[in-house]
């Protein structure tokens, strides 16, 4: 099921992410491993940057995977973080 939901938002666009920070054309769903838990925050691994609850990078994800938001050079505007459940 959620294999469809993710078909269906990466064809119809992430409407949700916020405008200030990035748009449907500058965000996508995060790669396996590009985002990693550590005990700073969220190291987003292809830059380098730890990304904490709080920052003005973090952004609360609507589905339950990660989501990136870089400029032209690669640099992380926004990182959405899924719920934890825990």
């Amino acid at each position: 099921m959620w294999r469809l939901v993710l078909m269906w938002l990466l064809l119809t666009g992430m409407s949700w992410y916020d405008f200030d920070c990035c748009n449907d054309e500058d965000c996508r769903p995060a790669s396996d491993g590009e985002v990693v838990e550590t005990t700073d925050g969220w190291l987003y691994t292809p830059t380098g940057r730890v990304v904490k609850e709080g920052d003005n990078a973090y952004r609360d994800s609507k589905d339950e995977q990660f989501h990136v938001c870089t400029n032209f050079t690669g640099w992380l505007r926004c990182l959405y973080v899924p719920p934890m459940g825990w």
